[in-house]
């Protein structure tokens, strides 16, 4: 496994509550990365050669700043390229953008990504970009916007393989999203869902890193607890055959992995990320039991 990309998941607390959210964030989930962890994972992930980039995401990073810091700043000495993605939910003008950020690009940070979008409550930011994209030049930092939609009612999912994990467009029906924005969106049988056409799950291009040391290829597939091994062998050594969750997947895709485990199918699902996310969260559970 060759991953280029880790999300460090460096909180899942957050103002919003959005329906759409993968890791379930909300303003009540108390859950922080602690520090002296981040300092150590990132270390760890450097011994990893083809890691390139640190993408600190959440919940919302900017609401634990001090400790955001310190997290770009340690990532860049470590020669990262370093991303932070956020709602934007502090910015009220191009002055707020400005001086918020320029304490992390003088300290390393290489790319913002802002959400905006009406799924995060925040098209009020629409009207500022322009002006935010010449204060990014001033400051010497990327940005990047992330503009996510719910599907068309009548689209089928998306099949063709994207390769990396694209910041726009349609939104993956997992995480919230698998129970909260799926009655208006048209089914499809589950015969269909026999690829995984978001990830290559054989050589991912990218992963997430929770505060438990969780290392997931999605959002709801755990790789490994990179406290229980060491780190450049399982990266070296990786088999997704060995895997419970992605063998079959692999195989089949979620289809293959609810016949697998013979799990009760629905008549029909938004996406591949419905299906599967039902099926691994039922898994997981029985494995934690």
């Amino acid at each position: 496994m060759k991953p280029r990309v880790i999300y460090f998941i460096i909180t899942k607390q957050c103002l919003l509550k959005c329906k759409h959210c993968h890791f379930n964030s909300s303003p009540d989930l108390e859950d922080f990365f602690p520090l002296v962890l981040i300092k150590k994972y990132l270390r760890k992930l450097k011994r990893v050669k083809s890691i390139e980039k640190i993408i600190f995401t959440g919940g919302e990073p900017f609401l634990i700043f001090p400790k955001l810091r310190n997290a770009v700043h340690d990532a860049h000495m470590l020669g990262f390229d370093v991303a932070v993605w956020t709602s934007g939910y502090f910015i009220g003008t191009k002055m707020d953008f400005s001086q918020a950020v320029r304490y992390l690009v003088d300290i390393g940070l290489n790319e913002i990504i802002i959400s905006v979008d009406s799924l995060h409550n925040n098209t009020r930011l629409e009207p500022l970009i322009d002006d935010l994209e010449v204060e990014s030049e001033h400051l010497g930092v990327k940005l990047t916007i992330s503009r996510k939609h719910e599907s068309e009612a009548s689209r089928p999912p998306d099949f063709a393989y994207g390769g990396t994990h694209d910041p726009s467009g349609v939104i993956l029906y997992r995480g919230r999203a698998a129970t909260e924005l799926n009655e208006k969106q048209q089914l499809w049988a589950p015969e269909n869902f026999d690829i995984c056409p978001h990830q290559d799950l054989v050589n991912p291009d990218y992963l997430w890193l929770d505060s438990k040391g969780n290392l997931l290829i999605c959002p709801q597939i755990p790789l490994v607890n990179l406290r229980q091994v060491k780190i450049s062998s399982f990266f070296a050594n990786f088999d997704p055959a060995k895997h419970k969750i992605l063998a079959p997947i692999v195989e089949g895709g979620p289809f293959e992995l609810a016949k697998n485990n013979n799990f009760k199918l629905k008549d029909g699902y938004v996406d591949h990320c419905h299906l599967c996310s039902e099926i691994t969260e039922k898994i997981i559970k029985k494995i934690r039991k």
